[in-house]
């Protein structure tokens, strides 16, 4: 309840001709009909008091007019949902595998052992599905963030290719990493973006990057990571010549590792 004292100070704030306005409806209020309307009338000291926030307040989180969208509902991350992948690895992507198993990349995956003593499971027994994908790549991404010092001996002929074919998707950390990854190689953004068959649904196109000065082998592990597990969108279509390298740049990668 608002007190006196508050409310005189309320009404001395008021324009003078808001004051008679006020004054002639305290003096001949005009009678409200609650049958009429079904409500009850407000106190007059809800004239002072903020007005309620028009945002919707849902799962800890503001609404304010716009319906969140999870990543997961987009129209690119539908299309990978609904993808087929392959039910058997690659003998590169197998090896990868291993090595990174090998060096505990693949603790924390569901489709790895929960006990101790348990026998891993064979590469080609991987759920072929999104999830175990994304884990391996990021393993992958992992596994070149601790193995930097390997890539300067890539094949540089092998490793251009790859970059000249683009982004082979447009996550977000892909397409920095094909982007770094072109850089590198001073191709042109705006001539791979112009021909690439994702560019409707990329929120980059034409975006640039710094020049980049030295090969980021966690870049190139996640493009690469993403060609052997054939996690690449339906649109694109990856040529055997580019196959055949991203092929040869893991055995590389594996071997320089060892």
């Amino acid at each position: 309840m608002i007190s006196f004292s508050t409310l005189r100070s309320k009404l001395r704030a008021i324009p003078i001709h808001g004051l008679s306005n006020l004054s002639s409806l305290l003096a001949h209020p005009k009678p409200y009909n609650t049958e009429a309307t079904g409500t009850i009338p407000k106190p007059l000291s809800s004239l002072f008091l903020k007005p309620a926030s028009s945002s919707r307040v849902r799962d800890g989180a503001v609404q304010r007019g716009r319906r969140r969208i999870r990543s997961s509902d987009s129209a690119r991350y539908r299309a990978m949902e609904e993808k087929e992948f392959p039910k058997e690895l690659s003998p590169e992507a197998a090896s990868l595998v291993r090595r990174l198993r090998e060096e505990g990349y693949l603790k924390e995956a569901n489709f790895e052992p929960n006990f101790a003593g348990e026998a891993p499971m064979d590469p080609s027994e991987i759920p072929p599905n999104l999830y175990s994908r994304h884990f391996l790549k990021s393993a992958a991404e992992r596994f070149g963030q601790d193995h930097q010092e390997i890539a300067k001996w890539l094949s540089g002929s092998d490793l251009k290719k790859v970059a000249l074919f683009g982004c082979p998707s447009v996550e977000r950390k892909t397409v920095f990493a094909a982007k770094r990854l072109r850089s590198f190689f001073s191709i042109q953004e705006d001539t791979t973006c112009h021909a690439c068959k994702l560019k409707k649904s990329c929120k980059f196109v034409h975006q640039k990057v710094a020049r980049q000065e030295k090969l980021i082998l966690p870049d190139v592990m996640r493009v690469l990571t993403l060609f052997a597990l054939d996690a690449i969108p339906r649109q694109l279509f990856v040529p055997l010549e580019l196959k055949l390298s991203a092929d040869k740049l893991l055995k590389e990668v594996i071997n320089l590792s060892s």
